[in-house]
Order: C-alpha cells, then structure tokens, then sequence
C-alpha cells in the first residue's frame, strides 16, 4: 500500500471527504475501527468525538492482499456564543466585549479590533455588526455574530441655578417624550414643583432605553 493518507485532526463539522490510497478500489476497502465504510467517503459528523484507525485493504485478482493505518483525530465541534451587549446609545462610552471560549477574534463591521471594546463614542449612531471568530488550532472553529443598533441618547436640560422666595416654589421641568424620569431626591413626571432649597436632578429614559 503506498500514499496512505495521513489524517491528521478534523473536527466533526468538517465537510465530508474522500480517502485515497494506492492501489486504488474496487478492490480496496476501507475500514473505520474495524467497521466496514461504504465506499471511499468519510463523514466526520457521523463519528463521535475521539481517535480512530483508519485501515485500508487491498486484494488483487491473485488473492494475494496488503494492509496500512493511519490515525483520525475527531474533536468536537465548538459552541462560540458572544455575551450581551448592554451599550445601546451614544453617550455610554466603552462597553467590554465578552464571549465564550475566550481567545478568539473581535471583528466589528467586518474589521478586526485588537482590544476586546465595543465604543459607542467612536462608532456613532445606526447598526453595528459584531462578530466573534475562535479556532482551537485543532481543525475546529465557530463564530457568533450580533447586529448592535447606537441610538442617540436623550438630553435633558433643567436650566441655570436659580432661586425663589421662601414660602414660594418653582417648577422644573425636564421636557416630555421621555418613556421615565428619575428626580432626586424626589418627584416624578416631565415636570417638579420644589419649594425648598437644595441640589435637584433628574435622569431621563427614552424608548430605546437610553439615559441623560
């Protein structure tokens, strides 16, 4: 038997492929761990994870017969998933991508990143692609992808300092279209009516979940 494959390592998402070796079939055949294989074609996802003998066997006319192995390596096929990505508007600065297994590439719109960094300063408004590559540098590799969309963030402005006389108040208002608003130290709604003095804010919500 010459030119016997040398299989190496696949993983078991590898695409089918054929076995040669020379002489050739129909005389020869192949055998998986002893299993007969129907033909010359090897299907790496109908074998479970693990390390094979692949035997080929050849008998000419004269009956007289010859035999060579190679080992198969099968590993299993990954399962990359990337975290979620939390940033959803342009004022949330720098939001660290995180997926599993770790080690892998960063690639945001197609271009790789050599920091593991999803910033929305730089990015700016509309969808952004994200996807994560891993390879195990033993035949196998995966990729999860997320479409990320950056929304422009809420502003809100409750104007200058200001004052009122005692026994009085003042409202403040926050501005309306915003989904929630959060005064401190209290009140609820667009609008505050304060009749005593102190530092007042408010966080505002829009519908896509962005804050100022």
């Amino acid at each position: 038997i010459t030119e016997m494959p040398d299989l190496g390592t696949v993983c078991s998402s590898q695409s089918p492929f054929k076995l040669m070796a020379l002489p050739s079939e129909p005389e020869g055949k192949w055998y998986i761990n002893g299993d007969s294989l129907i033909g010359d074609t090897l299907y790496p996802d109908s074998l479970s994870a693990g390390v094979f003998d692949v035997v080929y066997v050849y008998t000419n006319i004269d009956g007289c017969s010859d035999s060579d192995t190679s080992s198969l390596i099968i590993n299993d096929v990954l399962d990359v998933k990337i975290d979620s990505i939390l940033s959803n508007c342009d004022n949330q600065g720098i939001d660290t991508l995180e997926a599993s297994p770790q080690g892998g590439q960063w690639y945001i719109n197609n271009d790789s990143i050599y920091s593991a960094v999803f910033n929305t300063d730089s990015l700016g408004e509309g969808s952004h692609l994200v996807k994560y590559v891993y390879s195990n540098g033993s035949g196998c590799s995966d990729s999860d992808s997320v479409t990320v969309t950056i929304n422009k963030a809420p502003t809100v402005d409750l104007g200058p300092d200001t004052f009122f006389c005692a026994g009085s108040s003042i409202e403040l208002n926050a501005g309306s279209g915003f989904s929630d608003y959060k005064w401190t130290p209290i009140g609820s709604g667009s609008t505050n009516i304060v009749d005593s003095s102190g530092d007042i804010s408010v966080v505002v919500i829009d519908n896509n979940g962005g804050l100022d």
